[in-house]
């Protein structure tokens, strides 16, 4: 992967490819990394388009540094590489916290973002919701645990079906040397409690997608909807899969997405 020097020193890593239509920008959840995303990105390099996606700060291959995280480093860090890479104009994809970051790069930077897609996402974060993210947090690096400490032990015997049916996807998330560390989880979570862009909603210009699991074990789907009626141009569709839709539905996912940008 590429990488480029935040505004404070922190390596964020990243990768562009260009392609013949417009850039899409993958950003993704707590405690994941780029590889989120895998299928969504090769799906659209197929489609031609130019993609970036990256490891948001204190997660995958950027660096994971011992201190105070704001959510507006987020944004710098996305400012500061689409300037690298001579970008004019983007569709942000963001999912869960990616969504969130999306919305605050809106916000502050609107004149890159040409579309809007959030997935699994809210735009308001309270006590509550914070404490149902770092639960979820803390149960998907358990069961990724495991996962990886099954195929130790089945090296060379059948994993139970329903075990890899169920753990199979979390082992393309996660490489160990490249999982965030508790701390650091504590304090981007910090970062985000008392976010709300509840009043700016209605400003937001650019047509927008929300994909939303009906069953969202993060953020309420009912959340998700009033999120979206309250912007001007804005299309909700519900599938039935939980926090983790753009892995275990990808398929999905990249259709709802691509029919959204080809939209007369």
């Amino acid at each position: 992967m590429k990488s480029i020097e935040s505004f404070d020193g922190t390596k964020i890593a990243y990768n562009y490819y260009p392609g013949k239509k417009e850039c899409l920008v993958f950003l993704h959840g707590l405690g994941c990394n780029h590889t989120f995303w895998n299928k969504e990105i090769d799906y659209f390099k197929k489609k031609k388009y130019s993609i970036l996606f990256l490891d948001l700060r204190g997660h995958g291959r950027s660096d994971k540094p011992q201190k105070e995280y704001k959510i507006d480093y987020f944004v710098k860090d996305l400012k500061l590489i689409l300037d690298k890479e001579k970008i004019k104009e983007i569709i942000l994809v963001g999912h869960s916290l990616g969504g969130i970051i999306a919305l605050l790069f809106y916000k502050k930077l609107s004149r890159f973002v040409k579309k809007l897609i959030l997935i699994n996402a809210i735009h308001k974060i309270s006590e509550g919701s914070v404490k149902g993210a770092y639960a979820f947090f803390v149960k998907h690096n358990l069961d990724t645990i495991a996962f990886k400490i099954a195929k130790i032990f089945k090296k060379k015997k059948r994993i139970d079906t329903k075990f890899k049916k169920e753990h199979s996807n979390l082992d393309i998330i996660h490489n160990t040397k490249y999982i965030s560390n508790d701390a650091v989880m504590d304090a981007i979570i910090d970062s985000f409690v008392g976010f709300d862009m509840t009043d700016y909603l209605d400003k937001i210009s650019v047509p927008t997608l929300i994909l939303i699991g009906k069953k969202d074990e993060v953020f309420k789907p009912e959340v998700q909807e009033k999120m979206c009626k309250k912007i001007k141009d804005c299309q909700c569709i519900l599938l039935n899969v939980g926090h983790t839709l753009p892995l275990k539905r990808a398929d999905l996912v990249s259709k709802e997405i691509f029919k959204f940008l080809n939209q007369e």
